[in-house]
């Protein structure tokens, strides 16, 4: 998948942790800063700002969602974004097949397959990041 290896290669993280709690799996997160800022849910739904300062951080999360599911040919799709100080947290993954050959699903319990993706596109609003990029309305 070139668009992973180029999400990667281009972005910073912050650590997670890993776990094991009564028995489960559990991840924990570095402590962020700042005011938390829901962009979409992993469902696909779309929560557009009311602060104006936020508006074209919403724009530009909603042309990388858009742009995500493009550029894999429409394979996957990035849900689930939400931001602190203007950086992006905790995104989860969309997939247009939910299992693989072998019945495994991917990307685990919260890949939400076409849900995700037929959400999105009924709430998603075109914007000139979407035109700047080339992308389909």
């Amino acid at each position: 998948m070139k668009f992973f290896h180029l999400l990667l290669n281009s972005s910073s993280h912050g650590k997670v942790f890993h776990s094991v709690l009564d028995e489960l799996p559990v991840t924990m997160e570095e402590f962020v800063p700042g005011e938390f800022q829901r962009y979409m849910n992993n469902n696909g739904t779309c929560y557009a700002t009311l602060t104006e300062d936020h508006q074209e951080v919403y724009a530009k999360a909603e042309c990388l969602v858009h742009f995500s599911y493009t550029f894999s040919e429409k394979k996957i799709m990035l849900v689930d974004l939400q931001s602190s100080m203007f950086k992006l947290y905790d995104p989860e993954i969309a997939t247009s097949e939910f299992t693989s050959d072998t019945d495994k699903s991917y990307f685990c319990a919260r890949n939400l397959s076409h849900v995700s993706i037929d959400t999105f596109f009924k709430e998603h609003e075109y914007n000139k990041y979407c035109e700047l990029m080339g992308l389909k309305d």
